[in-house]
């Protein structure tokens, strides 16, 4: 547990010491839990959410770019897609305790900056728009 802790206190200094180095930065994934510390640093927070098959597609088309024909039944990385896209495919109904939306829901709570949520299928300028429109 104590090398666990000592990982998070210093991916959390690392990105202090990079936040430090520029006016305006973007941080990108989930922090839920490890990066409460870093809540104070935000000035918004932007949740991306894919309709669930959008979102499956997407990852198996990522996963078949990345290992190719290595997924496929019977090749060297197909029991780890399948336990990955299973993971995966809890999101949207799996309770706190996996990385979920309910997970990332209850810690949207403990921001207290301005947020914007983004929950639909719209391409990247649409969501440069609406990021605009908020900051």
């Amino acid at each position: 547990m104590l090398k666990i802790t000592v990982k998070v206190e210093k991916r959390i200094e690392g990105l202090r010491n990079e936040f430090d180095k520029f006016d305006n930065w973007i941080l990108s994934g989930s922090l839920c839990g490890w990066g409460n510390p870093l809540i104070p640093c935000f000035d918004l927070v932007i949740f991306l959410k894919l309709p669930p098959e959008v979102r499956m597609k997407r990852l198996r088309n990522r996963e078949k770019g990345r290992y190719g024909d290595e997924i496929k039944i019977g090749k060297s990385r197909y029991q780890k897609y399948v336990e990955f896209m299973d993971w995966a495919s809890k999101y949207d109904e799996g309770d706190e305790n996996i990385r979920s939306l309910v997970l990332h829901n209850k810690w949207l709570e403990e921001i207290n900056c301005q947020m914007l949520r983004i929950e639909e299928d719209i391409d990247l300028d649409e969501k440069v728009k609406k990021i605009n429109k908020t900051s």
